[in-house]
C-alpha cells in the first residue's frame, strides 16, 4: 500500500484531495477529489509524462499469492508530453502508419529516421523548452562517464521518448519479499491523442519496443540506472506487468522496478514554481518527484 498511500497523501497535500474512505469488506480506498490533477514527473526522472488523477479513483487490494498484493485501480492515467507526438511526426510525417508483418525491421527503420532527425536538429532540439527538450538537455549534462557509456544509445533514447502513448494505470501487483512491483497499463481512450496514436499502431510499437529495450540492453541497466534509477525501474515495471513478456524477463533476469525506486514517481514534491511551469526538476534525493497542478504545464503542453 506504500506507492497508493504516498500517491494520496500527496495529492491530500496538494489540496485535492475532498474525502477519503478505507472499506474493509471489500479492501477497497476510494478517493474523491476536488477536481482533476495532473502531477507532472521531474524532467531529470526521464520520463515526459504526466499523471491524470480523476474521479472517481479507486484501490481495490487483495492478496494474489503468499507474498504477493494486487492492487486494481481506477482512475489512474498516464499522459505523455504533447512534445513526444509533434516529434514523432516531424520525423515519420504527418500521417504515420502501423508496422506490417514483423515488428523488429518495422521499428529498426523508425528508430534509424529518428536517429537522423535527432543527430540533425540536436541543438536546436537542446534549446526548446518542450519536456523532451528538457530530459535531452539533461543527458547532455550528465556527468563525464554515464554520458560516455549512454552516448551511442540517445539516437534510440530519443526514438523510445517520441513514441509514448496515452495509457492508464489500471494495476500494481507488489512481491512483498522482493519489494518489487509489476504494474499493468492499457489505451487510455478519453485521450485526444488516443485516435492518431492508435492508427500509427504505437501501442503496439512501443509495448515490442520496451521489450526490445530492456532485454537488448540488460547487460548495461546497471549504468542506465545511474542515469535515471526511477526511470529504468518504471520501465522494468510496466514491462512485468505483460504477461507474454515474463519468460524472456526471467531468462535474462530482468526484475520487476523496485518499489523504492519507483515510490518517488509516486510521492508529491511541494517545490516554489513560476506561473505555468509544473516541471519540479530541482527535487532530487528522498523528495518525491511530482508536482500536483490543476493543469498540465507548459513543458508538457
Amino acid at each position: 500500500m506504500t506507492l497508493i498511500g504516498t500517491l494520496v497523501e500527496g495529492l491530500g497535500e496538494a489540496g485535492f484531495v475532498q474525502s477519503s474512505k478505507f472499506d474493509d469488506e471489500s479492501s477497497t480506498l476510494s478517493v474523491t477529489l476536488k477536481s482533476t490533477a495532473y502531477g507532472e514527473i521531474a524532467s531529470p526522472s526521464k520520463i515526459p509524462i504526466a499523471w491524470r488523477v480523476e474521479n472517481p479513483l479507486t484501490f481495490s487490494l487483495r492478496k494474489s499469492a503468499e507474498t504477493e498484493v494486487t492492487i486494481d485501480i481506477e482512475g489512474l492515467n498516464m499522459h505523455p508530453a504533447a512534445q513526444s507526438w509533434d516529434l514523432y511526426t516531424k520525423y515519420m510525417g504527418s500521417n504515420p502508419r502501423r508496422c506490417i508483418g514483423d515488428m523488429s525491421p518495422c521499428l529498426a527503420a523508425e528508430e534509424k529516421l529518428a536517429g537522423d532527425y535527432y543527430k540533425k536538429n540536436k541543438d536546436d532540439l537542446l534549446k526548446g523548452d518542450g519536456k523532451i527538450s528538457k530530459i535531452l538537455k539533461g543527458m547532455d549534462d550528465l556527468n563525464w562517464f554515464v554520458r560516455k557509456a549512454i552516448n551511442s544509445h540517445v539516437p534510440s533514447i530519443f526514438y523510445s521518448l517520441t513514441t509514448l502513448t496515452p495509457r492508464k494505470l489500471t494495476k500494481l501487483r507488489i512481491d512483498t519479499k522482493t519489494h518489487t512491483v509489476a504494474g499493468t497499463a492499457e489505451p487510455d481512450e478519453s485521450h485526444a491523442n488516443f485516435g492518431p496514436a492508435s492508427a500509427a499502431g504505437l501501442f503496439e510499437k512501443t509495448r515490442e519496443l520496451g521489450k526490445e529495450r530492456l532485454v537488448s540492453q540488460s547487460s548495461t541497466l546497471a549504468v542506465a540506472e545511474k542515469a535515471a534509477a526511477s526511470g529504468i525501474n518504471f520501465a522494468k515495471m510496466l514491462c512485468h506487468g505483460e504477461s507474454d513478456m515474463l519468460p524472456m524477463l526471467y531468462k535474462t533476469g530482468i526484475s520487476a522496478g523496485k518499489v523504492d525506486k519507483i515510490a518517488k514517481l509516486f510521492a508529491y514534491c511541494p517545490v516554489d514554481l513560476p506561473p505555468g511551469d509544473t516541471d519540479p526538476a530541482s527535487c532530487k534525493g528522498d523528495s518525491g518527484r511530482i508536482f500536483w497542478a490543476a493543469k498540465p504545464g507548459v513543458t508538457m503542453t
